[in-house]
Parts: structure tokens; C-alpha cells; sequence
């Protein structure tokens, strides 16, 4: 709960500081939050750090868990008892993913679907910040498709299972 009560935390710092419009579902606060934090890159960390100056901090693994967010729309492909399979939309990469609580397809239609959420790396894992938007139920033979991509990708070394795999993919290294 330590991750959710804090990334809650800045959402809501990014939802006030915006003066973004706000309802009575935190749940919507919440993803119109993540959704202007997306469109404004660097955001996050400039909230994480202006926290950390208000004396408000994050504990150091969840502050860099926050800033490796990756908002996009992703294919939710499965759900195994561990973890779900994620596919980014180029089907370039895949990606074993945990969730914070529940397992997604308690909180999501059942895969495949496209939806647009927010990964980062936290823990070792791959984890969803389970705020899911726009979701789009994909049929039978998109599903026989994505199941040849990932399994082209699972052979190809491209199923990315641990966070700094997560990080190599979308935080390389500058040389």
C-alpha cells in the first residue's frame, strides 16, 4: 500500500497544482491526473521533487518507480495466475506485469484488450498502476495474432520479465 497511498499522492499534487477540472470519483481524478502528467513529460519528477521540498517525500524505490511511467496504450493480452502478458502496440516487445492489488483481469474486461495505462518498474517487476482508460475489446482473430507475436517475441529474447529489463527497453543508457 506504501506505492498506492504515494503515487496517489502525487496524482493529486499534479490534479491541484493544474487546477485540473475535478469530480467525486478519485478514480477519475485520478487518470485525469496521469493523463495531463503524460502529456507534459517530466512532470512526475518535477512534482516528486517539489514534494520533496515541500518535506513531503517519497521513499527513494517508489520515486523512481513513479518516474519510469510509461502512459500508452498497450495490449493486455492474457492473465496467468503471476501476471499478465503485455504487448507494447508495435508488437516490438512484450512484458510480464504484476499488479498492485488485484490481479487486472478482476478490474479489467477480459483479454485482449487495448488499453491505455501506466507501467513502470518497481520492486524487480513490471508493475500496471491499474488506472485503465479507453478500452477497447479485441476479437478472436486479433487475439490469434497477438498470440503469434508474443510467442515471436518470447523467442526472440523480447519478453522483458524484471524491472531493469524494463528500464534497458525504455530508459537506455546514454553513450
Amino acid at each position: 500500500m506504501r506505492f498506492i497511498e504515494a503515487y496517489k499522492a502525487v496524482l493529486l499534487h499534479i490534479l491541484a497544482d493544474a487546477k485540473l477540472r475535478t469530480t467525486t470519483s478519485i478514480h477519475h481524478n485520478l487518470i485525469s491526473a496521469r493523463t495531463f502528467a503524460s502529456k507534459h513529460p517530466g512532470l512526475l519528477g518535477k512534482t516528486i521533487d517539489a514534494m520533496e521540498a515541500a518535506q513531503e517525500p517519497l521513499a527513494p524505490s517508489v520515486a523512481s518507480a513513479v518516474r519510469s511511467m510509461q502512459v500508452k496504450q498497450w495490449i493486455y493480452l492474457r492473465q496467468t495466475t503471476r501476471y499478465a502478458v503485455f504487448l507494447d502496440t508495435d508488437t516490438d516487445n512484450a512484458f510480464e506485469v504484476r499488479a498492485l492489488t488485484d490481479p487486472l483481469n478482476a478490474v479489467a474486461e477480459a483479454p485482449p484488450i487495448l488499453v491505455e495505462t501506466g507501467l513502470f518498474r518497481y520492486e524487480g517487476v513490471v508493475v500496471c498502476d491499474g488506472l485503465l482508460l479507453n478500452t477497447i475489446f479485441l476479437g478472436r482473430g486479433y487475439k490469434a495474432s497477438f498470440d503469434a507475436n508474443y510467442t515471436r517475441l518470447r523467442k526472440a529474447g523480447r519478453l522483458y520479465k524484471t524491472a531493469e529489463q524494463f528500464e534497458q527497453v525504455f530508459m537506455p543508457v546514454q553513450r
